[in-house]
């Protein structure tokens, strides 16, 4: 009898999330991760610190999402570690934007710094946290419009538009002369957007707005 009820306890643990986190595939993780929000804020904090961390990239992004969701301050000090330390540019772009949400005061400067980072993804990442508004300087982020990175420059043109960056129309003014059909659409709904008048494709016409209004 007591043998059977010593199992039957190891049973029970070995489906607990907990035991799960640390012993199941992949998946498994992912659907822990999917449940969490439907569990006591302590509970899912302990699970969503071990997984941040998981050895499974899509998993860690997967928890940081979660993190975002459930607005889990407590672990935005985790969350700067991961910025810093992860080799995955897909996971630190993703905790700068979890780290914006849950603590601005501390994305603030990390935010700055990463604009500046060598990988592609970190500045999209810093990018779209700046969207979101966090303050970043003027300079920073007009700068970013001229990226060496195609991807780059279409986050930095969603996010001046977003905010309505004034100082952005000379930056796009100069690009209609010199894009394909396609960026040249994208550039132009954004400076539609940003000023709220609509001056066509040349450049001239916008660059004559900016000087005059």
């Amino acid at each position: 009898m007591g043998i059977a009820l010593v199992i039957a306890a190891l049973w029970k643990i070995s489906l607990t999330p907990e035991y799960l986190c640390a012993t199941g595939d992949s998946r498994t993780r992912h659907e822990i991760i999917i449940s969490l929000p439907h569990k006591a804020r302590w509970r899912a904090r302990l699970m969503l610190r071990r997984l941040i961390h998981d050895r499974d990239c899509e998993v860690r992004v997967a928890a940081l999402a979660c993190v975002r969701m459930m607005d889990l301050k407590e672990l935005a000090p985790d969350v700067s570690v991961i910025i810093r330390e992860d080799r995955e540019a897909i996971v630190s772009a993703q905790a700068i934007e979890v780290l914006a949400k849950i603590d601005p005061d501390a994305a603030a400067p990390v935010v700055l710094e990463s604009l500046k980072d060598p990988r592609p993804d970190i500045r999209i990442g810093s990018l779209l946290a700046a969207g979101r508004g966090m303050s970043v300087p003027e300079p920073d982020l007009l700068a970013t419009l001229t990226d060496g990175d195609s991807r780059v420059r279409e986050a930095a043109l969603k996010t001046v538009a977003k905010l309505r960056v004034m100082n952005a129309v000379p930056v796009l003014a100069g690009d209609l002369e010199n894009q394909q059909l396609f960026e040249l659409s994208q550039t132009h709904d954004a400076l539609q957007r940003i000023t709220g008048v609509n001056k066509g494709i040349a450049a001239e016409a916008w660059l004559e707005w900016y000087r005059e209004r």
